[in-house]
């Protein structure tokens, strides 16, 4: 651990800031007492790839805020809350695959991912928080569109039923050109 983290009460603080560190499977030293990844732990970090192990169930704030290499994560079953900001700035992420667990994912949890392609859930009937329609990730407590991948291609875009508002920068800066019609449920839209 030494030189690569730091640990506080179980909460990862903070992440060597060397290029291009990758983590893969779970070594038991790196990971041993992590139950949270804390606030900006891996910002401006080279990490590329990360599997994150059973022992965490939150990301803090900004967690991976700024990791530019970042391209894939791994989160587990055991995850149950992504914090505003997690990814923010995390240009190279393509693909976030959410474990059923997940029942908080905080505002501008994907914005600025300028590469993301694709956010799922697995086996997102059971989730009962949050669902991936058309390739938008919803919370169906609240019927908000929370995100929508800046890269998903699609030309034409349908809101899934009983939606009444649109998380702010939920679109932010997509680039792709499709049409949408915003159904008359809508009575919010978040910042852009």
């Amino acid at each position: 651990k030494g030189d690569i983290m730091k640990v506080v009460n179980g909460v990862l603080t903070e992440v060597s800031k060397s290029d291009m560190l990758i983590l893969k499977g779970n070594p038991e030293k790196f990971w041993e007492g992590v139950k949270e990844i804390g606030e900006f732990a891996f910002a401006n970090s080279g990490v590329v790839e990360l599997v994150v192990p059973t022992t965490v169930t939150k990301l803090s704030p900004r967690a991976f805020g700024n990791c530019k290499y970042l391209k894939t994560i791994a989160l587990p079953e055991s995850m149950n809350t992504i914090s505003r900001n997690a990814f923010q700035w995390c240009w190279s992420l393509t693909k976030v695959l959410l474990p059923d667990s997940i029942v908080e994912i905080g505002e501008n949890a994907f914005a600025g991912c300028e590469k993301l392609e694709k956010i799922n859930i697995p086996n997102g009937v059971r989730n009962k928080t949050f669902t991936v329609q058309q390739g938008a990730l919803y919370n169906r407590k609240t019927n908000t569109l929370v995100a929508f991948p800046r890269r998903y291609v699609t030309s034409a875009f349908a809101f899934r039923n009983g939606i009444t508002s649109i998380g702010d920068y939920a679109f932010w800066n997509n680039d792709s050109a499709f049409h949408i019609d915003f159904p008359d449920s809508v009575s919010y839209i978040g910042d852009s």
